[in-house]
């Protein structure tokens, strides 16, 4: 759908939608996760130099307690999409970006 700028009531309506607050600061999370390269059997060597995954996820930080760091990849007016939960032992860093 496509918004089009509308004039009287409708029009301010729709710019006091885009000055709608966002869920929380914009932030990129840099995070350790685990992984499994595959299910094929590996000679034990493979496992010395096997390290767990580093992952880095954007979005508006809507919860960060003592367990739990939450993010929105997506928001609207109302609404948020895209949730992730990672757990607070695993986040090596957060950055604000805007």
């Amino acid at each position: 759908m496509v918004h089009q700028q509308g004039h009287g009531a409708e029009g301010n309506a729709m710019k006091a939608e885009k000055k709608k607050k966002a869920p929380g600061r914009l932030v990129l999370v840099e995070w350790i996760d685990s992984c499994t390269p595959n299910r094929k059997w590996h000679d034990p060597s493979f496992a010395e130099n096997y390290k767990a995954a580093t992952c880095h996820s954007v979005g508006w930080l809507t919860r960060k307690d003592k367990d739990t760091v939450v993010l929105a990849a997506s928001y609207a007016p109302d609404e948020i999409g895209d949730v992730s939960a990672i757990p607070a032992s695993c986040v090596k860093r957060i950055r604000r970006l805007k």
